[in-house]
């Protein structure tokens, strides 16, 4: 993967929030509409920092690999071959 392309996971850290803000990766947001851990609306807040950034809700979970893999592969495969 590219040095200028991140996937993330999981909410971000400080240190991780300064240097997109910096540096401005491409960036793949995706994230389960029915996640019990992390609400929906946290997705969106990664737009602060990365404008450009990708963002995808699935209806799905936590899991959301698990549960959606062919969406997530698609979504991932399209976001590397950009």
């Amino acid at each position: 993967m590219g040095r200028n392309k991140r996937l993330l996971a999981e909410p971000y850290t400080r240190k991780e929030k300064e240097s997109s803000r910096t540096y401005q990766p491409s960036a793949l947001i995706i994230w389960g509409r029915h996640d019990a851990f992390f609400s929906v609306e946290e997705a969106w807040c990664y737009k602060r920092d990365l404008p450009n950034a990708q963002i995808h809700i699935l209806n799905g979970g936590h899991m959301a690999l698990e549960t959606n893999f062919n969406e997530v592969l698609g979504l991932i495969e399209g976001f590397l071959a950009y």
